[in-house]
């Protein structure tokens, strides 16, 4: 959502991932210096997008992982870079079902 009322352009927006492998070590890749549209790593892949928001819009965007290796993939946040000037992020929340009674 824009809130603003001037246009905003997103470049490279894309999802910021760890894996962890089968055997608990931990990989995490910072997905954010990817210059041609999407980033590669051994564990997955992720593509970036362009996005210019016009005054007050509201849009619903689709962002896709692609796991290469067996394992868990966490998606973190959202990394973006506002103007082509400066790199911003925004966290997910992680949202879960509380447990009661539970043994």
């Amino acid at each position: 959502k824009n809130p603003l009322p001037i246009s905003i352009q997103l470049s490279n927006v894309q999802l910021v991932c760890d894996y962890f492998s089968l055997d608990d070590d931990i990989v995490a890749f910072d997905n954010n210096n990817s210059e041609n549209g999407s980033a590669s790593y051994d564990a997955y892949a992720v593509k970036s997008y362009d996005i210019i928001l016009r005054p007050h819009e509201t849009n619903i965007h689709k962002f896709y992982v692609i796991p290469k290796l067996e394992g868990l993939l966490e998606i973190r946040s959202i990394a973006f870079r506002l103007c082509d000037l400066v790199w911003g992020k925004r966290d997910l929340p992680v949202i879960s079902k509380k447990l009661f009674n539970t043994k």
